[in-house]
């Protein structure tokens, strides 16, 4: 059984590694994702930019792509 403070304790959240996963083991997959279709929704010259400065480390942004990945496989999924 469980003590009561460990039952009984606020909710705590996690942090998700994004910004290692987006230059290692997602990499492929958000790259693939992001250019691999011009659909003239997203611009590509922006895609890029975001994408080069998280690569390189001059910014994190993880919660960019984060967000353009979820949308390119929702458009996948849902689009036409």
């Amino acid at each position: 059984m469980l003590q009561s403070e460990i039952l009984d304790r606020k909710k705590q959240g996690f942090a998700v590694p994004l910004n290692r996963w987006f230059r290692e083991d997602l990499r492929e997959l958000t790259h693939d994702a992001l250019f691999s279709s011009n659909d003239g929704i997203l611009n590509t010259r922006f895609l890029n930019k975001v994408w080069d400065q998280h690569q390189k480390g001059r910014y994190d942004r993880s919660a960019h792509l984060w967000s353009l990945l979820m949308f390119r496989k929702w458009k996948e999924t849902f689009g036409t």
